[in-house]
């Protein structure tokens, strides 16, 4: 087996995956998943996991890990068929370069993204989500790059 280069195992410690493939018989692409995040100018490590939704499909949180560090969390409905969990993987990376954009240009921690940004971004009363400006613009990145494939068919 091939020597990994340090850029290479920083690249794969940058996303945290499942364990298994989705239910579905999906599972993440990681070449095009870190070729994403880099194009995206997204740094902070992304740790995936999956869920079985009652209202969402998918969702996008920072968190701080056991050893103080910031992570992007984001959750997948693995029971979807992948196009249209492709389509909400888009969605919720959009939501961590907007907060890391938001960081950036503010000089904030990630952090804070979810309390002074996003939340006072909301709609008005009874379409806050939708309205929300966060929330347009993550649909609209997603539409213009679903084509790209982040997830592939489990090889059996």
């Amino acid at each position: 087996m091939p020597e990994l280069t340090p850029e290479q195992i920083n690249a794969l410690l940058s996303i945290v995956l499942p364990p298994t493939a989705a239910r579905a018989g999906w599972e993440f692409d990681v070449t095009e998943l870190l070729e994403a995040k880099q194009v995206l100018r997204i740094h902070k490590p992304i740790h995936f996991r999956w869920t079985s939704p009652r209202r969402r499909n998918g969702t996008h949180y920072v968190a701080i890990t056991p050893g103080f560090q910031l992570v992007h969390k984001i959750t997948l409905n693995q029971n979807g068929h992948i196009t249209d969990a492709n389509a909400t993987l888009w969605h919720e990376i959009a939501h961590a370069y907007q907060a890391e954009r938001w960081a950036e240009s503010t000089g904030r921690s990630i952090r804070h993204f979810y309390q002074e940004a996003y939340k006072p971004a909301r709609g008005a009363h009874g379409a806050s989500y939708q309205d929300n400006a966060y929330e347009i613009h993550a649909r609209k990145m997603a539409d213009a790059n679903k084509h790209v494939m982040l997830l592939k068919e489990r090889k059996q």
